[in-house]
């Protein structure tokens, strides 16, 4: 698979599997950015492992966890010219009840699990175009 995401789950099931000897609160946005008040953890190049290992110390992991580890993957030497030309493209951005025409050509999509939207023939029809990338058609 592509190095980037191989990396990404791979730090990440270390991350999550890691032995603890104290339970972890899971903290949002706000907390996070309290906890780590006057640290340079919280930035475009810094937020990664020094922060989640800063809240650790703090009895906390963030929300936004996998975030913060996919800061470090690309950070990563053999990963550092695929991101280098990913941040050169446009972010062709589809939002929740944009047309599947938008969609197909997007990067990122805006995606709910709730009920109401799961259940609609958009949120099928995309599901049914990502079902088909994966197996090849």
């Amino acid at each position: 698979g592509d190095p980037i995401i191989t990396d990404l789950l791979t730090a990440s099931l270390d991350y999550l599997i890691q032995p603890r000897p104290y339970r972890l609160d899971i903290v949002g946005l706000k907390t996070t950015l309290q906890l780590a008040q006057g640290t340079q953890f919280i930035s475009k190049h810094h937020s990664g492992f020094a922060l989640l290992n800063y809240l650790e110390s703090k009895y906390a992991a963030p929300y936004f966890w996998l975030f913060y580890l996919f800061n470090e993957v690309v950070k990563l030497p053999h990963n550092q010219l695929a991101w280098q030309y990913i941040e050169q493209q446009h972010n062709l951005c589809a939002e929740m009840y944009e047309e599947i025409t938008s969609f197909k050509s997007s990067y990122v999509a805006k995606q709910t699990y709730r009920e109401k939207y799961i259940s609609g023939t958009l949120y099928q029809q995309r599901a049914q175009h990502i079902s088909n990338l994966l197996n090849g058609k």
